[in-house]
């Protein structure tokens, strides 16, 4: 929907004073909104297709942690990236701003949202010890690993419940 918004923005504001919206055409004038918009638009559409695969045909919890590693990476590229200046991460926003760089504003708004982001999907994704996280690799490639790859505590576990068994 805001990428529709984003798209009709100057029909929208040639709407709006005749409805007596005058506060929210002041808004959409603002020198950055438009550029603050195209990111979001991106944002939005890099949610999307997170949301799309975590609700993929047959999900299982390994594609959903690797699904939200790699979004969790891809947020700490673009956070780097947007730091320089760079915002070719964002299609919508690098075609608006058309080889004339970012303003010192907007980079400091995207990159505080991104840091905001980051934030907001550690506390709520966390990190797993590297001990767990090479125990979730394991399924996934079960027929990829070699008998040295496996940890020492699955090994174990394994030995004993083939002991409970015979």
């Amino acid at each position: 929907m805001l990428d529709k918004l984003f798209e009709l923005r100057s029909e929208v504001m040639k709407f709006l004073p005749s409805k007596g919206q005058h506060e929210l055409l002041a808004a959409m004038k603002a020198d950055n909104y438009a550029f603050e918009t195209a990111y979001l638009v991106d944002i939005f559409a890099s949610l999307n297709k997170l949301n799309l695969k975590l609700q993929g045909s047959h999900p299982h919890v390994f594609a959903f942690h690797d699904s939200i590693d790699a979004f969790k990476a891809k947020l700490v590229l673009w956070h780097t990236q947007t730091c320089t200046g760079n915002t070719v991460s964002f299609p919508t926003l690098t075609e608006l701003l058309q080889d004339k760089p970012a303003s010192g504003s907007l980079v400091e708004t995207i990159t505080e949202h991104l840091s905001y982001l980051i934030t907001k999907f550690g506390r709520y994704f966390l990190e797993l010890p590297s001990g767990k996280k090479k125990m979730l690799n394991i399924p996934q490639n079960s027929f990829q690993r070699t008998v040295e790859e496996i940890p020492k505590e699955l090994k174990e576990e394994f030995v004993e419940l083939v002991n409970i068994l015979h």
